[in-house]
């Protein structure tokens, strides 16, 4: 891994994959078949050079086919791409945030010797989200001891691949 850039589109890819591990989602679904054809691939797979790159740069290509915007391409999928593209810009703003509020050293910008693995950071989101769903409700307080395991998994993992 060799970038901040790459490391959130890895972060995007261990999302979605978590994602469709617990809900039907049909762009997530093909990421979890492609993840069955590569071992580097799968969410599960080891922080590796080879395991960085394949994640983040199918990730690129998906990016790179939905800027595919003009008249040769069908109206509803040009609005779904263009719909796409203005989410992307929205994500990597609140990636950029994150980076900055959170695994900002001293020194100024955030090094990836500061960030956790993405896995790790991805599982923290997911079950971040899942703990505001669930709050009020019987299962809050399980939910809840889950985020908190991977929070300090993602905080143990600090510098792991840098």
């Amino acid at each position: 891994m060799h970038d901040l850039g790459n490391y959130s589109y890895v972060l995007l890819y261990q999302c979605l994959m978590r994602l469709a591990a617990h809900e039907s989602m049909h762009v997530a679904m093909k990421f979890i078949h492609i993840g069955a054809l590569y071992p580097s691939m799968e969410m599960k797979a080891p922080p590796t050079s080879t395991s960085f790159s394949m994640k983040g740069d199918l990730v690129e290509v998906a990016l790179a086919l939905c800027r595919y915007t003009g008249t040769a391409i069908p109206t509803e999928l040009v609005k779904q791409r263009v719909a796409f593209n203005a989410l992307m810009v929205e994500y990597e703003k609140a990636v950029a945030n994150v980076f900055m509020i959170t695994f900002t050293s001293d020194y100024g910008y955030p090094l990836l010797k500061h960030l956790p693995l993405p896995d790790h950071l991805a599982k923290a989101i997911f079950f971040a989200n899942v703990v505001v769903s669930a709050a009020g409700t019987k299962q809050y307080t399980g939910i809840n001891t889950q985020f908190h395991r991977a929070v300090r998994e993602a905080e143990y993992s600090v510098g792991s691949f840098a």
